[in-house]
């Protein structure tokens, strides 16, 4: 898998983002791509164990490392096919497929036209060959060159993003609970995801600043109230902070105790 091979001409946030996954899995990042719409070119690289093909070429076969997807409405596109052979065995993949490569998808194909985050990725990439006139007629090839820099440190940073959420799953699972598991105590930074444990209300953890602090999941359901013995709270309520990591679980799980009382 030594080379990657697109189509030519206008591209879209898909065919940039699958090439940009090649490049983050093979660590090439200085050539080693071509992009062409000739069919006896790509039939080539189809037949050429040493190419990726992504986006072109009418065949789905992981096996063969072919991933186009225009000849199956029911296949999703093109990053997302490059992404799910060469990301398959890694514990953080569903998270980033999720969260960043379907919302390019679902563009892409039309399922979802007006997209959403990340999606406005589909707009951005555009805009670099929309910028020139007579688009039609043009290779794009600076163009590409181009959106891929742009492209590559958001990608990067969605990956990092997915393996920092699907490490701070790992370590929710072993979160100390308090208050009937409406307290979540976690001795580091805040967990990513924490809200989504349908029981918890608080979560107590280090404070970016020092300290502990407690965070609310929702200040519709709970506003922290002032205490002497916090260093800081945020004026809506959302966030406060102590010095004692006894104080902050004491403090939260009185206030669990406080909102659940009959009014």
């Amino acid at each position: 898998m030594r080379f990657f091979l697109t189509h030519s001409g206008p591209f879209h946030a898909d065919d940039i983002v699958a090439h940009v996954i090649w490049e983050y899995v093979t660590r090439n990042y200085h050539g080693g791509f071509e992009r062409t719409l000739d069919p006896a070119r790509i039939a080539q690289a189809q037949a050429d164990p040493h190419f990726l093909v992504a986006d072109i070429g009418g065949i789905h076969d992981p096996a063969r490392l072919c991933f186009d997807h225009h000849q199956d409405a029911d296949l999703p596109s093109a990053c997302v096919l490059v992404g799910d052979r060469l990301f398959a065995y890694s514990p953080w993949y569903d998270i980033f497929r999720r969260d960043f490569l379907m919302p390019i998808s679902d563009v892409d194909t039309g399922k979802k036209p007006n997209g959403g985050e990340p999606a406005c990725l589909n707009r951005l990439v555009k805009n670099f060959y929309y910028s020139d006139s007579n688009y039609e007629d043009r290779d794009f090839g600076y163009r590409y060159a181009e959106a891929m820099n742009v492209v590559r440190p958001i990608v990067h940073a969605a990956i990092r993003a997915a393996q920092a959420a699907w490490h701070d799953a790992q370590q929710l699972e072993k979160a100390e609970r308090f208050a009937s598991g409406h307290v979540i105590f976690h001795p580091g930074p805040p967990l990513q995801g924490w809200r989504e444990d349908p029981k918890a209300m608080l979560l107590v953890c280090e404070g970016s600043r020092g300290g502990w602090q407690v965070i609310s999941r929702d200040t519709n359901q709970i506003v922290l109230r002032e205490n002497p013995m916090a260093t800081f709270r945020h004026a809506s309520g959302f966030m406060i902070v102590f010095p004692e990591q006894e104080m902050a679980i004491h403090y939260a799980v009185h206030e669990i105790q406080h909102w659940a009382a009959p009014m």
